[in-house]
Parts: C-alpha cells; sequence; structure tokens
C-alpha cells in the first residue's frame, strides 16, 4: 500500500475517534444535566426543571427548562419543545449526528445539520402560532432569548480574545 493511503486511512480514523468522543462528550452532558434537575412528568411527557441557566431544549420525550423561563414564558416554551417532540426532530437530529461520525471530513454535512436544525426550530415556531400563541409576545420571547445567548458568547469571545492578547 502507498503511503499516503495510510496516512489518510490514519487521519480518517482519529478524526472518527475525536468526532465520537465530541459526541459521547454531549450525551454524557446532557445526561449529566437531565439528572441534576426536577423531574415532573406533564400529559405523558417528562419535564426537568432545573435552577441552571440554560437555553431550553427536549431529547426524545424529554423537555429540559430552567425555573426561571418556566415561570416567566412556560406556557410558549412547552408548547415549542412539544411540536419538537411530536415532530420527532430528536431522531433526524441523531441521524445527522450519525452522518457526521462516518463523514466529519465533509463540510456538508455539518451544513446540513444545521440547516436541519433551522428547519426544526422553524417548524416548532410555526407550530406555537397555529395554537394561538400571541405572535407578537412570541417574538419578543425570541428575541430575549437570543439576546441572552448572544451577549453570553459574545463575553465567552471577548474572554477568548483577552486571554490571547495576553499570552502574546
Amino acid at each position: 500500500q502507498p503511503v499516503w493511503l495510510r496516512v489518510m486511512v490514519i487521519a480518517y480514523i482519529i478524526g472518527g475517534i475525536l468526532t465520537l468522543c465530541q459526541f459521547a462528550y454531549s450525551f454524557y452532558a446532557l445526561f449529566r444535566l437531565m439528572r441534576q434537575g426536577t423531574p415532573k412528568l406533564v400529559d405523558g411527557i417528562h419535564l426537568i426543571l432545573t435552577d441552571q441557566p440554560v437555553a431550553p431544549f427536549s431529547w426524545m420525550q424529554t423537555i429540559v427548562i430552567s425555573r426561571k423561563d418556566f415561570e416567566e414564558s412556560g406556557i410558549e416554551i412547552m408548547t415549542h419543545e412539544m411540536a419538537h417532540i411530536k415532530a420527532r426532530h430528536s431522531i433526524d437530529l441523531l441521524i445527522s449526528e450519525i452522518c457526521i461520525l462516518f463523514h466529519w471530513f465533509n463540510p456538508s454535512v455539518w451544513l446540513l445539520r444545521q440547516e436541519l436544525q433551522n428547519i426544526h426550530e422553524y417548524e416548532a415556531d410555526e407550530s406555537v402560532l397555529n395554537q394561538g400563541v400571541d405572535a407578537k409576545r412570541y417574538q419578543l420571547l425570541l428575541i430575549k432569548k437570543y439576546r441572552a445567548i448572544y451577549l453570553k458568547n459574545q463575553t465567552y469571545i471577548a474572554i477568548l480574545f483577552k486571554k490571547s492578547i495576553i499570552l502574546r
């Protein structure tokens, strides 16, 4: 076998192992967060309330939401997350993760996952509005949630930038 072929196979295997480690760590973090919250059963759905400031999300038949979000905007968020559960978006995302595991080197697969997540969000938002939630109130909620996530990420990026300048 040519050397370049061996190098390519080794690179593919290493990339696959790293991607698998990232996938496994994500699942570990997900289940750790779910265990730390307070579980409740609501209409056959497992609801986990957590004291941590996490963005609400659903996985299979489970919704994880912070107590603060549940108290402030519980109806809208629960409706949104229930739409994800009813449409089985978790299965789509799991399949996309498996595709990434084998095709980690292909940027199209990563973009496909991102677009799939965007479509899922659009479908869930549309479902919320179709169920009679006030559109203006829901828009303000989305802006508030996006702004909180954006500011958190900007702060993290600013800290990294500051550390990189200090290290120079």
